[in-house]
């Protein structure tokens, strides 16, 4: 995929209880790809008015993008919906959930931060099998909106 050509984001409400905003966008495993994801849902957050979790959904995209850019082999999927929460999945095409995992942080030693900084800012994350691989998922809670527990 050529990272500097338009890239097609397909949005549209999905018949539910109540309408959920979506949108999906295939990337690359190139070095850009954290900064597109991240460009793509902080203005797809502040165009559906949650500009007040957009920083922060920003930032988990980076971070989820990046570690799969890193680790994980293409396909490489961001979905991003907006709900009772906003959840922001990453898939990839590696079958290794286990692989998943929050390191102890060591001072000194460059990376092993992202999902350190997930932990923090997500309301719930978690890993889950899928078609092509696995999906690294966030939810945020939206200001003035409860917790929902998704089974």
């Amino acid at each position: 995929m050529d990272v500097t050509a338009p890239v097609t984001i397909r949005a549209a409400p999905v018949k539910k209880a109540a309408a959920v905003l979506s949108f999906e966008l295939d990337l690359p495993r190139a070095l850009t790809s954290p900064t597109i994801a991240r460009r793509h849902t902080t203005s797809f957050l502040d165009e559906h008015d949650h500009a007040g979790v957009a920083a922060d959904a920003g930032l988990i995209v980076s971070e989820l993008v990046s570690n799969a850019v890193m680790h994980a082999h293409e396909p490489i999927r961001l979905v991003v919906a907006i709900d009772a929460s906003v959840r922001i999945e990453v898939i990839d095409g590696d079958h290794h959930v286990e692989r998943v995992l929050l390191q102890q942080l060591r001072t000194g030693a460059p990376g092993g931060r992202g999902l350190q900084i997930v932990n923090t800012l997500a309301t719930l994350w978690g890993t889950i099998h899928c078609d092509i691989g696995k999906a690294v998922w966030a939810e945020l809670q939206l200001p003035g909106r409860g917790i929902e527990l998704r089974s």
